[in-house]
């Protein structure tokens, strides 16, 4: 509602018109002028008389010239024109640049203005402020900055605000110690325009990222203090993405998978550091599931393809941009773990001496009482003998017992040098030491229909354990005599040894009886006799096993029941245990 003209509207009219008139004219302190001027449009009164309708053109008229003086000046910027209201409509809602003004002045954000030649245009007590406490200098507009700021920082300053003023926007940090603390502002330049795009001025505004800046040096700090004590540490410390692969590892995890650097270590698949194949699969697998992992045993792989046992913790963690990490450490315990598997494999001997202790202790009860259970009957009944020649008899029985308990006590003297002797490893010449065995059993019952030969293949001689080859070639050879098949028109037991630059073969062979099928499996277990009609022991091939197997070689049976049986021996090769032993004879034990 249009309030009634008091008597000062024409006067203050004229006070209007005079100002504005003084503002177009003079630059400096234009802006308390404006200040005037808004408070004298504010305390106007609007007539509500037709009759006075000129002077409500008038005073709406001065109103948007003032406004609009006052936005061009303050932004750069041309406003557009304003139409005059009609005295039939409600009065034009025009922009309260007063309202725009005191919030700007009232904002925390430092907020600069400058002109072309970076005179201040405008400065809010925000950044007078700033300002102050940074440079110590007190800003007002009409002043020129690079009079107004200290020597020492003009020039990057002055350098700054040109390059703005070339059409650049820049960015710059200021710092400065205020109450005995680091202050950080992130001030941002940029170019002011009018409506024809011609730069006009520079804008300055100030953002306060001291909690930022102290933030992120607490952060760098914790960062280096983490990065120090994770590479001091002896476990590897890890952050793999499965998506995209390692981020990060300590010089220990470096180490401990044989490479040189994490770089190196970061152009490879996780999966490549696993020993099992999908390893990063499954254990991506793994970690979806349960989210963390604690103290689990992995096999992992080196660069240069060995594997090693690691202990590992890791957690999931689900960041914030939607990526999924995990963290963790490792632990080398290939040590731990091989002690732990030679206690396994030691428990696992100690179950099968104490099987075989138990066994053999009831067999070789029996195979000791037989014969001489054997001489006390005989001995019994050559008191009852009536003639010399039924004694010589029973002697001859009694002969042949004694043989066989005395051919048993070495196969038990045997095996027990075997399992307790010290391996001596020197050149053996393994034909001579057959031949010699050959004669030995040259007077066995059906031992002049075999024969029997030996050959070898490679120059030189098989560095082996003489007294346990000779043990083990006895037991090989006096089976196939003993099963030789002497019916069959050519008889032959055959001993071969093959020197490669890798490995010593030994083979066996015979065209005898032949092993049965069924028994095969068996016939290398202690005290084992194919038949009740066996006159063995039953160690002969227990010890030949674990003869070959404590030369660190591997035994391969083939036999056909009826045609014959060959034993084929490898050995890895071997050096002298010492080069400067005394030469023995082939044969000698």
């Amino acid at each position: 509602m249009l309030r009634e003209v008091n008597h000062s509207s024409s006067t203050q009219t004229q006070k209007i018109r005079k100002l504005l008139a003084e503002l177009e004219l003079l630059k400096d302190g234009y802006k308390q002028k404006m200040r005037d001027v808004f408070s004298l449009l504010n305390d106007a009164d609007f007539p509500d008389n037709s009759g006075e309708q000129a002077m409500v053109d008038d005073l709406w008229t001065l109103r948007e010239s003032a406004y609009r003086q006052y936005y061009d000046l303050l932004t750069g910027f041309s406003a557009s024109p304003v139409p005059n209201p009609s005295p039939a409509q409600t009065p034009i809602k025009y922009p309260d640049l007063d309202a725009t003004y005191a919030m700007i002045q009232q904002a925390p954000t430092p907020l600069l203005i400058l002109d072309l030649d970076l005179r201040v245009e405008e400065i809010n007590p925000a950044g007078q402020s700033l300002l102050k406490v940074s440079l110590g200098i007190d800003l007002r507009p009409g002043t020129r900055l690079m009079e107004a700021i200290p020597e020492a920082v003009q020039g990057p300053w002055k350098s700054i605000f040109y390059e703005v003023l070339s059409g650049s926007a820049k960015e710059e940090t200021l710092q400065f110690v205020h109450q005995e603390e680091l202050q950080s502002y992130e001030i941002s330049c940029f170019p002011l325009k009018d409506s024809t795009g011609t730069i006009q001025g520079v804008a300055a505004i100030g953002r306060n990222i001291t909690s930022w800046v102290k933030s992120h040096s607490e952060l760098k700090q914790k960062d280096r203090m983490f990065s120090s004590i994770a590479q001091s540490i002896r476990e590897g410390i890890f952050r793999i993405f499965p998506d995209t692969g390692i981020r990060f590892m300590n010089l220990a995890c470096v180490e401990m998978f044989g490479y040189v650097s994490v770089d190196e270590m970061k152009g490879i698949s996780p999966n490549d550091l696993f020993a099992q194949p999908h390893g990063m699969l499954r254990f991506s697998a793994l970690m979806e599931s349960l989210g963390e992992l604690e103290n689990e045993e992995v096999e992992f792989l080196r660069k240069d393809g060995s594997t090693f046992w690691g202990l590992i913790s890791c957690i999931k963690t689900d960041r914030p941009d939607g990526q999924v990490c995990y963290d963790g450490a490792i632990r080398d315990i290939t040590p731990q773990r091989e002690a732990q598997d030679h206690i396994e494999a030691q428990n696992a001997q100690l179950q099968k001496i104490n099987r075989e202790l138990d066994q053999f202790v009831y067999s070789t009860t029996h195979d000791l009482r037989a014969p001489l259970a054997s001489i006390q009957g005989l001995i019994t009944v050559s008191k009852m003998a009536d003639t010399p020649e039924d004694q010589r008899k029973y002697l001859d029985l009694m002969e042949r017992s004694v043989e066989k308990l005395d051919a048993f006590i070495k196969k038990v003297v045997g095996y027990s040098r075997n399992s307790r002797g010290e391996i001596q490893y020197e050149p053996v010449d393994i034909c001579l030491m057959a031949e010699e065995i050959f004669q030995g059993l040259a007077f066995g019952p059906g031992a002049e229909h075999i024969q029997a030969s030996v050959t070898q293949s490679g120059a030189g001689r098989m560095v082996t354990d003489r007294s346990r080859m000779e043990v083990l070639l006895k037991n090989l050879i006096s089976n196939s005599f003993q099963y030789a098949n002497v019916d069959q028109e050519r008889p032959f037991v055959h001993v071969h040894l093959n020197l490669t630059a890798t490995h010593d073969i030994l083979t066996v062979a015979d065209n005898g009886k032949g092993i049965d099928p069924r028994f095969r499996d068996r016939v290398f277990n202690m005290f084992f006799r194919a038949s009740n009609e066996s006159s063995g022991s039953g160690l002969g091939l227990y010890i030949v096993k674990e003869i070959v197997e404590k030369l660190q070689g591997k035994i391969e049976l083939k036999s056909q029941l009826g045609e014959g049986t060959t034993f084929t021996l490898t050995f890895p090769k071997q050096v002298p245990s010492n080069e400067t032993a005394a030469p023995h004879q082939a044969g000698e034990a």
